[in-house]
């Protein structure tokens, strides 16, 4: 959720609005990333681009292992009352750990930040924050 990464990697993309992913919960990979796996009855909070198609190629090929280490999902998020499909990817090797073993402070930081700029709902803010939070004394 970092809008200056995000602007770098998707330069012609346009942030629409908040987002709901319903029944998945937020987890952290063995590579220290965030990621969400399927989890009845949770919800994570995002925020919805549109995306033009060089954004989306651009995406899938030049960033983080996006190809190898995350899989490409047409899920629908709720926005408000109605719900549409989006673009997200499912990193590929979930573990159930709270976080992730080469979790870097600045990535925790990132993640915060992007809840607190986008102005992601309160509670899910602590979620993270009670998930990340050690790590942000680190930096």
């Amino acid at each position: 959720m970092d809008p200056l990464q995000f602007e770098e990697r998707c330069p012609n993309s346009r942030y629409v609005c908040n987002a709901v992913l319903l029944n998945y919960e937020f987890v952290m990979t063995r590579r220290g990333y965030a990621s969400v796996k399927r989890c009845q009855g949770s919800q994570v909070e995002g925020v919805l681009y549109e995306l033009t198609k060089a954004d989306e190629e651009n995406l899938a090929k030049n960033h983080e292992g996006v190809s190898f280490f995350y899989k490409r999902k047409y899920p629908q998020v709720q926005v408000g009352s109605k719900t549409v499909k989006a673009l997200l990817y499912i990193a590929t090797n979930v573990t159930c750990d709270p976080i992730g073993k080469d979790e870097k402070p600045e990535y925790a930081a990132k993640i915060i930040c992007g809840a607190k700029k986008y102005k992601l709902s309160m509670a899910y803010q602590d979620m993270l924050f009670g998930i990340l939070g050690e790590y942000l004394d680190q930096t």
